[in-house]
């Protein structure tokens, strides 16, 4: 009875050592949950890496191209700041609502 006892007793504490690893490598600050976290946040950081690296690029090549090429530089400058050439005149449309006022 006593060999039963101890062996019972030998189980439960087995059992609970395992199951206090289980909790720490889950829930401690070098856990799973942990882990997890910090690779979706890896995962967010590297997108948004790539969204701004997309956008430098994209702005580098706009800026090649005003460098470049007088035209698109021309026409930059016409819409964004209104700038005219010599002797041309700007005629202003003016829309009216929907409502037809």
């Amino acid at each position: 009875m006593l060999k039963l006892l101890s062996s019972n007793k030998k189980s439960l504490i087995l059992i609970f050592i395992a199951l206090v690893v289980i909790i720490f490598a889950i829930f401690s600050n070098y856990g799973l949950l942990k882990r997890l976290n910090i690779i979706e946040k890896q995962q967010k950081l590297e997108t948004t890496i790539k969204n701004y690296n997309n956008e430098i690029d994209s702005l580098n090549k706009r800026l090649e191209i005003l460098t470049n090429d007088d035209f698109e530089l021309e026409k930059l400058a016409r819409e964004k700041f209104g700038l005219i050439k010599p002797g041309e005149k700007i005629y202003f449309v003016e829309q009216k609502n929907k409502t037809g006022k």
